[in-house]
């Protein structure tokens, strides 16, 4: 998202800035909630001790997690604390617990689409050209909650420890498991694999852009533009 950010001008990249932060908020802390609520109603109150059971995304930002959200299109927030003990039947518990996270997100990624698509009719696109502010914040508003939304259910449900797909793939799993050995001694490692090589796609795809840019440029300039016959005539001397 940071990169989209950057080629926009400079007034209208502001309020998309804006939109961008506070539509990443309501998705990570609407995600949390969900963990700590439904792990409060399973019967393990861990969460709601520390406080976690609240729509206060001060509770649950990860700066570094936002960060990468807003960078690279995927990222995490501050983990909720859960006791499986507590929980009748541990498996069950940890993979409704697990699942309530990104499902939430798909629940908000359908019910901020239909506002999007009336915006989008509406406005015809032509809220960047016209530089109306209020407009550009409300699309654009619109539009990262379901990019967003949409990239925590996928990124989530990855099912690599610790991600929440882990638990709930862990349910159908029996103790023994060679995955579940697996994951929890490699998981994290190959997860940490998993985000550098998406960021530093992300990074290629960015130099990439600029050089091909860079080309295009300078093919227009010596061969599209009334330059062309001065130059011609100078190597021709």
């Amino acid at each position: 998202m940071l990169w989209r950010i950057l080629d926009l001008p400079f007034d209208i990249a502001i309020f998309v800035a804006l939109a961008a932060i506070l539509a990443l908020v309501l998705c990570l802390t609407v995600h949390e909630f969900f963990h700590a609520f439904v792990a409060y109603k399973l019967g393990d109150s861990t969460a709601k001790v520390e406080g976690r059971v609240t729509l206060n995304p001060i509770r649950h930002m990860d700066p570094l997690g936002a960060i990468m959200l807003l960078i690279a299109g995927f990222g995490w927030a501050k983990p909720v604390p859960v006791n499986a003990n507590n929980f009748k039947n541990t498996k069950r518990g940890m993979a409704l617990t697990a699942f309530s996270g990104p499902l939430s997100n798909l629940v908000l990624a359908f019910i901020f689409a239909l506002p999007l698509l009336v915006v989008v009719e509406y406005l015809h696109m032509q809220i960047f050209l016209d530089s109306h502010y209020g407009a550009v914040f409300l699309y654009e508003f619109l539009f990262m909650l379901v990019v967003f939304n949409i990239a925590l259910f996928i990124f989530n449900l990855i099912p690599l420890y610790p991600l929440d797909g882990f638990h709930v793939v862990n349910m159908f799993l029996p103790h023994e498991s060679k995955y579940l050995f697996f994951n929890l001694r490699y998981g994290q490692y190959v997860l940490l694999a998993v985000i550098v090589l998406l960021f530093l796609t992300r990074v290629f795809e960015t130099i990439r852009n600029f050089i091909l840019s860079g080309f295009i440029w300078f093919w227009d300039l010596f061969f599209n533009t009334a330059f062309v016959p001065v130059w011609l005539e100078w190597l021709t001397r």
